[in-house]
């Protein structure tokens, strides 16, 4: 069978993989202990892997999403994710991995665009990012009775709540916000201040 099949993760363009995630869990869950396997050996969940080595560049965890994604679709049990909960929980609660900011976006919710002026795409990306952590830690803290991992799944989906945080009603926009809570929406969702704001896109992008 294709799902007892192991296929490098690193044959695979990260970005490539993003759009096509949901076609190869269909093929073939190897990819995702292939992941799994990334993942313990770095000791970080992949993000933008090149040559089998991990740069952290961009934004967001895609493998997070990736291996959530599995879960969801059936797949977990395929897959030893155990493994990598511990890392998951240590990279989403602590300073020691690769999060940007990451003591702001606990502390506030939102990480302040004083401080990063890739502030909302952060956030939004973080909050994404808790909700793939939480399905993957509240799998495992299911099937192996561990209620470390239940509780740590219920603070990552309180967190996944975040990006509500940053969306401004009076223009329906996901905004930079200050560490004072005052906005600093773009002058429209697709003007030159809006496509600074964020990463790779502008605020109608990322609305």
């Amino acid at each position: 069978m294709c799902m007892l099949i192991d296929i490098p993760i690193n044959i695979i363009d990260i970005s490539e993989s993003i759009v096509n995630s949901p076609l190869y869990l269909l093929i073939c869950s190897g990819v995702m202990r292939s992941m799994v396997d990334m993942g313990s050996q770095n000791g970080m969940i992949p993000k933008w892997p090149l040559a089998s080595i991990e740069t952290n560049c961009m934004v967001g965890k895609h493998g997070m999403a990736s291996m959530a994604e599995s879960i969801l679709a059936g797949y977990g049990n395929y897959t030893d994710f155990e493994t990598i909960v511990p890392i998951i929980i240590s990279e989403t609660t602590t300073d020691n991995g690769p999060r940007v900011d990451i003591e702001f976006y606990l502390a506030y919710g939102y990480i302040p665009v004083e401080d990063n002026a890739h502030s909302a795409a952060l956030t939004l990306s973080y909050s994404f990012d808790d909700y793939s952590a939480s399905v993957i830690e509240e799998f495992i803290g299911n099937a192996y009775s561990i209620d470390e991992y239940i509780t740590s799944a219920n603070n990552s989906l309180n967190r996944a709540l975040n990006y509500q945080l940053i969306f401004n009603t009076e223009v329906n926009l996901m905004c930079p916000k200050k560490a004072d809570a005052s906005w600093q929406c773009p002058k429209t969702s697709t003007s030159k201040d809006a496509w600074d704001d964020f990463v790779e896109g502008d605020a109608e992008h990322w609305r």
